[in-house]
């Protein structure tokens, strides 16, 4: 019998999607409706509510601590790209960070801990392999800053809503011109704090990631290094994530802590390929550094 062929990660995330946060959709929602009967019924009372948000809050997590495990070690093992679908899964709110609340309410059997553990070392020594070659364009170190460009933008908007908003406040005096207004000026206040702002927010070069407080996470303990953009309903943002995992001794056994890094790149003067590239290129380095160390 052949080997089965590969999911793609689209259809491993849409699988995801309808087992895992939809029906916590329904959950929520049936909590909700649980509530709006109680008051209809004229049964509201703060214990009656109380009781049911609870019984709710604790099947949607019951659910999705059982059911998560269950895809996660389904989709990695099948998969052909774990790492796009990791990102993937990040960025739709499939699965939390590592280490994060979510994942530590997770009920997984000791087969699937070991299963995890597997699937972490594999999506770990693709992001190390992943590493590009050197690459002579890229400088020892690079430093990324607010975007002017994106600043100014901000400055005629902001410039924008704040003349509009005046304009009709003199012509009608409506309190949400005045709002408008406001808003418009404080969005200005702040685009113009960031166009004086020159200080680095992140560097990035072969011994780790620095960012904005000057705290250096070296290569060697940064894990999934990803730009994902996260979507509402009005607008969507780009952010860069890690994790930086710090070795623990519990007894005889070594376990990890997790940091996770979020920082949002969108007002930054970064693209996601660029900062991808960098990435992998910088990787690349400290890997070489530390080979050509141990061969000396």
């Amino acid at each position: 019998m052949g080997t089965p062929k590969p999911l793609s990660v689209g259809f491993a995330v849409s699988y995801g999607r309808w087992l895992v946060n939809i029906p916590l959709f329904f959950i929520a929602s049936a909590c909700l409706v649980c509530v709006l009967y109680l008051g209809d019924a004229n049964l509201a009372t703060p214990w009656t509510i109380a009781a049911c948000l609870l019984v709710g809050a604790l099947v949607f997590l019951l659910y999705r601590s059982v059911v998560i495990t269950r895809w996660r070690v389904w989709a990695f093992k099948r998969v052909d790209d774990p790492l796009e679908l990791y990102r993937k899964a990040l960025e739709l709110r499939i699965l939390g960070r590592a280490g994060g609340w979510l994942e530590a309410m997770e009920i997984k059997s000791t087969r699937q801990r070991e299963q995890l553990e597997l699937i972490r070392k594999h999506i770990l020594q693709l992001q190390n392999s992943d590493a590009h070659a050197d690459d002579a364009d890229v400088p020892a170190e690079t430093v990324f800053r607010y975007s002017t460009g994106n600043q100014a933008f901000g400055l005629l908007f902001s410039s924008g809503v704040v003349a509009f908003g005046f304009w009709v406040t003199r012509e009608s005096a409506l309190t949400g011109a005045v709002i408008m207004a406001a808003s418009g000026l404080a969005l200005f206040v702040v685009t113009v704090g960031r166009l004086l702002d020159r200080e680095s927010k992140i560097t990035i070069n072969a011994d780790g990631i620095r960012t904005k407080n000057n705290r250096l996470d070296p290569w060697p303990q940064i894990e999934n290094p990803f730009v994902i953009e996260r979507r509402s309903s009005r607008s969507s943002s780009l952010y860069f994530i890690y994790d930086v995992a710090l070795p623990v001794q519990i007894n005889e056994d070594e376990r990890r802590r997790y940091l996770n890094r979020k920082i949002d790149i969108g007002w930054l003067d970064v693209d996601s390929e660029r900062l991808e590239h960098l990435i992998k290129v910088y990787r690349g380095r400290c890997a070489a550094a530390s080979a050509k160390a141990h061969v000396g």
